[in-house]
């Protein structure tokens, strides 16, 4: 009968566990939040290198700056994916996510324990009396214990449900933050490195400039003692050259601290670190690559920031229904299966045999309000994350636009400046030949030489802009493809 009445009560528990476990979460059913993309970008360029993309989300993102085919830059990208700290540190926080998402998945299984434990007590002469008809005694004894417990907590208001989807929302969204954070750290290095590589063009030039400059003030100067040319003529061209090595000087430093950027980027000391610059202007910059270009609206999916902020919402709207379980009492299932006895060698005879199975409740009926501003607290949270998400793709369209507009403008200014640099450089030389002459004076020479070194600079620095812009680009737009 007794056996009976145990397993009676063992299959009420199980099924009232299985009835309140089946309630749903209160948290709202989740919608992504609405973003109004636009069909198009303004002034898309139809030019050579402009084509439509097909991006695939769910696939990695590539290592991207492989289109630019630089060995250098490569290795510099590889060591800044091994070394960064601040890489490191996005995936310490994914690996601390993906460990909530297991804490509170732990949640849904009931915890099993198992206690042991043993004590040597006395028992007062002058306690309170159960029986009068019988006298308290003064009794020393043992008592030896051993049991399993077990406690499991019904989920009737989703609260456990709706941490298990906050804390998939986080592990998704810290996983988005370290694409992003990777994303941003490559296309830091990248511009520091272009940045870096258009200066060393720049003081090719510059180096090539001065030391023509120097055999041309040594010609001066052997004329102006021959009475061919005047001192102001010499003077002239020692002004032009003291403001060419000046701006030797601080290219120099400028290229210092792209240098010393690049080597922080990549996980090294920036004392130990040197990059050699290359030899001439011709070699430095490679040709700017073709960037496919997505539609606005598939720029959402492909942004890791934009899925960062979606995930914040979902995370937000899972805390409703933290928040609203309170309100339903709190059920926690126990058991104990164990023994108990005075002398070690009864302990685990029958009669040392114990048991318990019990339902605790709980509910506040009186909390001063606590629950009702919880749950407007999670409702003001998750409309804050909806802001920041419809700030995030605001900000994103901003980017694109911004990038597709300065590319299309730099394609036009190089044209531009090719055909200013080869008239520039068609004007020095015809003023040159006349000055040789005799035909037109210095400062009409060293007028023209200033506007063709300033063209051929100009160019240079529009080509290290186009390269940079192109690293821009990739990065607004969430990354490379496959393939890309």
């Amino acid at each position: 009968m007794r056996q009976a009445f145990k397993l009676g009560l063992l299959g009420l528990a199980a099924c009232l566990l299985a009835a309140l476990s089946a309630c749903g979460s209160l948290a709202p059913e989740y919608q992504a939040p609405k973003a109004n993309a636009p069909a198009q970008w303004q002034e898309a360029p139809t030019e050579p290198g402009w084509q439509a993309a097909e991006p695939r989300d769910s696939e990695a993102k590539g290592a991207w700056w492989k289109i630019f085919n630089d060995p250098v830059l490569n290795a510099l990208a590889d060591a800044t994916l091994a070394h960064n700290p601040s890489l490191a540190q996005a995936q310490f926080r994914l690996d601390q996510a993906k460990a909530q998402t297991a804490l509170a998945l732990g949640a849904q299984s009931p915890t099993v324990g198992l206690g042991a434990g043993t004590s040597r007590f006395e028992t007062s002469a002058a306690r309170p009396q159960g029986n009068y008809a019988v006298v308290n005694q003064r009794v020393t004894q043992n008592d030896f214990n051993a049991a399993f417990t077990t406690s499991y907590e019904i989920d009737l208001g989703g609260r456990v449900r709706s941490q298990i989807d906050n804390a998939k929302a986080l592990e998704v969204k810290s996983g988005a933050d370290f694409e992003n954070t990777r994303l941003l750290l490559t296309a830091q290095l990248a511009t520091a490195y272009f940045s870096l590589r258009a200066l060393d063009a720049d003081l090719a030039l510059l180096n090539r400039t001065l030391r023509d400059q120097k055999k041309l003030i040594a010609l001066l100067e052997d004329r102006h003692q021959q009475g061919l040319t005047s001192g102001l003529d010499l003077e002239q061209q020692k002004a032009l050259t003291a403001l060419v090595e000046n701006q030797i000087l601080n290219s120099q430093d400028q290229r210092s601290h792209f240098q010393n950027a690049i080597a922080t980027l990549s996980g090294q000391a920036a004392p130990r670190f040197e990059l050699a610059a290359w030899g001439s202007a011709a070699e430095s910059l490679p040709a700017v690559p073709p960037v496919p270009i997505d539609s606005p609206a598939a720029v959402l999916e492909r942004r890791p920031d934009v899925a960062s902020a979606e995930r914040a919402v979902a995370a937000a709207n899972a805390q409703i229904g933290v928040a609203r379980s309170a309100y339903l009492p709190s059920l926690t299932l126990g058991a104990l299966l164990g023994t108990d006895a005075n002398k070690t060698p009864l302990l685990f005879t029958g009669p040392a045999g114990l048991w318990s199975l019990g339902l605790n409740a709980g509910l506040t009926l009186l909390d001063g309000g606590r629950i009702d501003a919880n749950v407007s607290s999670a409702k003001a949270a998750y409309q804050q994350t909806v802001s920041a998400y419809q700030q995030t793709v605001l900000s994103a369209f901003e980017e694109v636009q911004n990038a597709i507009n300065t590319r299309y403008a730099l394609a036009r200014s190089q044209s531009t400046l090719m055909r200013g640099a080869q008239s520039a450089r068609q004007a020095y030389d015809l003023t040159q030949a006349r000055y040789e002459q005799g035909a037109s004076s210095y400062l009409d020479a060293l007028t023209n030489e200033q506007v063709w070194l300033s063209y051929e600079r100009q160019l240079l620095q529009n080509q290290g802009q186009q390269l940079i812009n192109t690293v821009q680009l990739v990065k607004v737009l969430g990354g490379g493809w496959s393939g890309f």
